[in-house]
Order: C-alpha cells, then sequence, then structure tokens
C-alpha cells in the first residue's frame, strides 16, 4: 500500500541519515541553497572532476547486452563496453535505447515500451525578470508562491531569488523567477515569448504590486519539462523495473520516477552511485 510504501521510504532515509552523519556529510533536509553562479555550477563541477570520462554532446544510437561481453553503447563510429549503465534520461529515450535488448518475455518488454512511451510531459517557461524595488509594492519577504488551481492563472508560481540569495541582481532591484505553463497553463505555450512576458506581469500584479515593465527578462522555454505522474503512474513504473531486472547492471535514474525534484533527482543518484561503487568488479 501507498501507507507501507510510505513507511518503508521514511524508514530508509533516516537510516541513510544516520549512516551520512557517520560520515561526517550534513543533511541539507529542507534547506533552500543554490551556487554563487546559479545551478548549472553543479553538472559543470561534476564534469570537470570526471575529466575526459566525459562525452558531451554524445548522442546514444543504441544498447545492446550479451552475457559474454556485457553492454555495447554505440554512437556513430564510437563504441563503449560496460558491466553497468544508467540510463538517466527521459522515458521516451529509454522506450528507443531497449528497442535492441533481447528480452526473455518479448510480450512484456513490448507493453514496458508502451508504458515508457506514455509519460506525458508537461511544457513550462521560465522567465527571470528584474525590477527596481520601487516598481513591487510587496516586501518580498519569502521564497516565492504558488498559485493554486482554483486562481485560474496560466503562471504556476514565482520565486524570489534576490530575498533568498545574496548577490543575484544590483541592491536598488529585485529579481523574479516565474514558471509559467505545466499540465494547467497549456494556452500560454501558444503564445510568443513577448506575449507570455505581458501575461505573467499582468498575472503577478496583483499579488505583488507590479508597476511597469521589467528592466531585464529573458526566458527559457522546455517543451518537454515535467513529467506528469497521472493516475496509474506508479504501476507503469513496476511494469518497466519488471520486465528489465533480467538484465544485469541496467539502472534508471530520472524525473519521470522516484521524484520529479532536482533534489529527489541527485539524491536517488547518490544512492545509486553509492550502491553501485559497493558492488565488487
Amino acid at each position: 500500500s501507498m501507507i507501507v510504501g510510505g513507511l518503508a521510504k521514511m524508514r530508509a532515509k533516516a537510516k541513510q541519515k544516520k549512516q551520512d552523519q557517520g560520515l561526517g556529510i550534513e543533511s541539507l533536509d529542507g534547506a533552500m541553497m543554490s551556487f554563487a553562479q546559479g545551478l548549472h555550477q553543479l553538472p559543470q563541477v561534476v564534469a570537470q572532476q570526471l575529466g575526459a570520462a566525459v562525452q558531451l554532446n554524445t548522442q546514444v544510437d543504441s544498447l545492446s547486452f550479451s552475457a559474454e561481453f556485457g553492454y555495447q553503447v554505440c554512437s556513430g563510429d564510437q563504441i563503449w563496453q560496460a558491466s553497468q549503465v544508467v540510463l538517466a534520461i527521459p522515458a521516451a529515450q529509454v522506450a528507443r535505447l531497449i528497442d535492441d535488448l533481447q528480452p526473455l518475455d518479448a510480450e512484456l518488454h513490448s507493453r514496458a515500451q508502451d508504458c515508457l512511451q506514455q509519460v506525458d510531459y508537461s511544457p513550462v517557461a521560465s522567465i527571470s525578470m528584474a525590477f527596481n524595488k520601487q516598481q513591487i509594492s510587496h516586501p518580498l519577504n519569502g521564497f516565492g508562491c504558488l498559485l493554486p488551481t482554483k486562481e485560474a492563472k496560466q503562471t504556476l508560481g514565482v520565486l524570489f531569488p534576490s530575498s533568498i540569495f545574496a548577490n543575484r541582481c544590483p541592491d536598488d532591484q529585485h529579481l523574479l523567477t516565474v514558471f509559467i505553463g505545466g499540465g494547467r497553463g497549456a494556452e500560454a505555450m501558444t503564445l510568443t515569448p513577448d506575449q507570455r512576458l505581458q501575461l505573467v506581469v499582468q498575472e503577478l500584479a496583483g499579488y505583488l504590486g507590479i508597476q511597469g515593465q521589467p528592466l531585464w527578462h529573458e526566458e527559457s522555454l522546455w517543451p518537454h519539462a515535467i513529467p506528469q505522474y497521472k493516475l496509474g503512474h506508479l504501476p507503469k513504473v513496476a511494469l518497466v523495473d519488471e520486465a528489465l531486472a533480467q538484465f544485469p547492471g541496467l539502472h534508471l535514474r530520472s524525473n519521470w520516477r522516484d521524484g520529479v525534484a532536482l533534489g529527489d533527482c541527485v539524491e536517488n543518484a547518490y544512492q545509486l552511485a553509492q550502491d553501485i561503487g559497493a558492488r565488487p568488479l
């Protein structure tokens, strides 16, 4: 049941927290954090530490497995062999890559691919805006706010980066980061970037007391941003796990399973890395 599963997850997290404390690792549960140059520093530093082991801008064309040679990962003329493979990619790309595997149960494998293809991703636009402080009457004395569905807005929520972190903008300005779209904001995705900007300013003006236009703005648009955990999603994930259980050393880590938030992805990846590292070569 969901209750039993939730309790098991809580016990596992408590055990992991105790182990981390024994290693001198400080827990960040509930902490609001970032990096001096933004969250993109995290993958950049990881890539720097891994060095030449990281192949950037390299699309994987196929994945195959044999008991004799393990996994073969192909990209153009390049081929890598490995005993462990982690697919940290969107669900539809998992469905594509496992197509060349030779399953014992072809029907179950095909059903798993169908489940992966059915994972729906909603588009989201992130719009950063800077205002002079006198343009906003609200003190912005918090981390931000979410707009519930009953408000009937296309805007999902807004963060106040300049209130949370230092050196995000000049002292006489406010920096806002707005998210629009998602499962309920399909209409906003049909607009131009300028139209989305005006819609966001209009929808937030009544809550924050915004006057005038932003001094600066920038939009980032993700057509396939947030996987939707709709009713029946967890049984589909379980079926995928069942279908791929026959392939030793094949792991799935992504935001379409086990949590969509960045913190969930980092925590799950860290745990998997520990598990793989503890296994004998």
